[in-house]
């Protein structure tokens, strides 16, 4: 089965735009540097913990529901263990299902790899602002 994986060139310009802000939201600062891999590999390099991820999707996609962000992390975590973690490319790919499922699409493994369109409202925008 093909991997869910997302390079950052994969994406449209808003997705990039949204779902590297929103990579960078949730990792630790002191990670990894983003400037010294201004070709993608920053991504490629961070890893977030699964349990750190549902947390935030949770809050930043409250409307998805839970059991909808507790799905889509299980087709990268399956058993959500507390030493589960998502690469930057795995949490792009699930950003990117989250967005579907946020639109109201079925949820399933294809939606990695159709390109969304993500929306920033104001009230998105401002509880990212407190993450």
């Amino acid at each position: 089965m093909r991997p869910l994986t997302l390079h950052v060139s994969a994406l449209t310009e808003t997705e990039y735009e949204s779902y590297t802000k929103f990579l960078k939201d949730i990792c630790d600062a002191e990670e990894v540097e983003p400037r010294k891999y201004e070709d993608g590999t920053y991504y490629e390099r961070v890893r977030v913990s699964a349990r750190d991820a549902r947390a935030w999707m949770r809050r930043r996609y409250a409307r998805v529901g839970a059991a909808s962000i507790d799905t889509i992390l299980h087709f990268f975590a399956p058993d959500m263990r507390a030493g589960d973690t998502l690469s930057g490319g795995q949490h792009l790919a699930a950003l990117r299902v989250v967005v579907h499922a946020d639109a109201g699409r079925d949820i399933h493994r294809g939606l990695a790899f159709i390109q969304a369109s993500p929306v920033l409202d104001e009230h998105t925008a401002s509880q990212g602002a407190l993450q």
